[in-house]
């Protein structure tokens, strides 16, 4: 049986990354888009539930970038991108939703963003979580899963649907 040379690039030839195709370890900073379309910060650790985020909020007419937990949020927010509003889910690894919201609310990530509208999303529909919520900061609450007209109602009184 032959064996096969490993192929190395010559001098003329690109070295081949062979990583080149995995998804990144963090997300990639937020840049800011030509689109005029407002953007919504989404924190949610389950993919399936960030693609049905994502997915309603551009319904709605936002921009989203997706955290995977809140120390990704505040990164997030610590950038130059300016968010409308925040979806946060409550139960993330490392520092969850409720932490997160006290330390935005706290300025952790800058004077203005303290108050930027946060939303908690939740699997739990009890009664102390939504307490929890509001005490740590949050404008509002909303059970998974995601139900478009709720939270179109929401942000038209909170008024940052756009075109409203």
């Amino acid at each position: 049986a032959a064996i096969l040379p490993l192929l190395r690039p010559g001098p003329s030839e690109p070295a081949v990354d062979p990583f080149a195709n995995e998804a990144p370890l963090l997300p990639p900073p937020p840049v800011a888009s030509p689109e005029t379309k407002p953007f919504i910060l989404i924190a949610e650790d389950n993919h399936i539930n960030a693609q049905l985020a994502l997915l309603v909020t551009q319904r709605l007419g936002f921009q989203a970038h997706v955290a995977h937990n809140g120390r990704e949020v505040l990164g997030y927010l610590t950038s130059s991108q300016t968010y409308t509003a925040i979806l946060m889910d409550m139960r993330m690894p490392g520092m969850d939703g409720i932490e997160a919201t006290r330390r935005i609310r706290l300025g952790h990530a800058g004077v203005p963003v303290s108050r930027v509208p946060i939303y908690a999303l939740t699997a739990n529909a009890m009664d102390s979580d939504r307490k929890a919520c509001l005490e740590a900061g949050m404008n509002g609450y909303f059970s998974k899963p995601l139900r478009i007209k709720e939270i179109e109602a929401a942000f038209r009184e909170h008024s940052i649907l756009p075109g409203a």
